[in-house]
């Protein structure tokens, strides 16, 4: 039997940039290196991948930079949804890459839709009794899909985009969670770079595949530059870069059990290290919940999203 999965609390680092992918451009391999060994200087030992990242790319980089601090780290990676006969042979790839016995926590990474959840779940039971994964849980599942999930497996954290800009979440994944205690684990807390300052850059290069994100949608232009340049204007009142306050603001949420965020250098892993000393006064707090309902409100009322949405709107069904 596999051990007991216990996830670390607090800052994770996403490694999809890691892959090189389309989505991601020019990321280079020594960058990525410096990025994990700044991580772990700092102290950081819950790191996040997927088998999808660059290919296998990104579960190999941290894999062969982990390889010697293996009990000390907690590796989480991610299949998609897949037919239960594959499951085993897609987990043993993982481990090769990893260079893991056993993987800590194991997510189904985007449910399919209209194909039925429970076989893969019930395949990832088997492999969890047989100790090459320790827990399981689910990426961008929503709460139909996860009760089904539920019904025959135990879910041991459910992973969503959230973050001060996108909170659509709270409405319906995470009080089920809350509802069947399972820890919720947040990535995209910069939405993409979006709470980092990145809106120009990504809005002035029209093959920035982040263009695609929801909160980007041209009817949303108006909320969003409202949005963007109050949360800027809050991070600069307090002397706080953007990016640490969107990141200090998600540490302190009490239904996150961690905050994945994803780095691509060794300087963005050190200033997101660095948030997490960063304490919001009340104030602070009450300000950035102002500017976030606020957006939220126009997400709902303009282009109609709800609780199901992911920030990628993958699945979504149109009105």
């Amino acid at each position: 039997m596999g051990e007991k999965c216990k996830i670390p609390g607090g800052l994770g680092i996403g490694t999809w940039q890691f892959g090189d992918d389309p989505y991601w451009p020019g990321q280079q391999r020594k960058e990525s290196l410096k990025a994990i060994d700044a991580a772990l200087r700092a102290g950081i030992i819950h790191f996040d991948t997927a088998q999808v990242y660059g290919n296998g790319r990104a579960e190999q980089l941290i894999g062969q930079r982990l390889r010697k601090r293996n009990g000390e780290l907690f590796l989480a990676t991610k299949l998609f949804q897949c037919p239960p006969s594959s499951v085993e042979k897609r987990i043993a790839l993982s481990r090769r890459r990893l260079f893991r016995e056993s993987i800590d926590l194991l997510y189904i990474h985007w449910p399919k839709e209209g194909e039925d959840p429970r076989p893969m779940m019930e395949a990832l039971e088997r492999e969890r009794h047989k100790g090459s994964i320790a827990g399981i849980g689910l990426s961008n599942f929503t709460v139909e899909q996860a009760d089904k999930v539920l019904s025959v497996g135990k879910i041991d954290a459910c992973q969503i985009g959230h973050s001060l800009l996108w909170r659509h979440a709270e409405g319906g994944i995470i009080p089920w969670c809350r509802e069947h205690d399972i820890p919720v684990i947040a990535y995209a807390p910069l939405a993409q770079g979006l709470l980092a300052g990145s809106f120009e850059k990504i809005h002035s290069n029209k093959e920035d595949r982040r263009n695609r994100l929801l909160p980007m949608d041209p009817i949303l232009s108006s909320a969003l530059g409202r949005f963007l340049e109050s949360f800027e204007h809050e991070a600069d009142s307090i002397g706080v870069p953007p990016a640490g306050l969107a990141l200090a603001w998600s540490l302190s949420r009490p239904f996150l059990q961690a905050v994945v965020v994803g780095v691509r250098n060794r300087k963005q892993a050190e200033k997101a290290a660095a948030a997490r000393s960063f304490m919001l006064s009340p104030q602070t707090e009450a300000n950035l919940e102002t500017i976030s309902l606020r957006f939220r409100k126009a997400c709902e009322e303009l282009a109609d999203f709800s609780a199901q949405d992911n920030i990628f709107g993958h699945g979504r069904k149109h009105a």
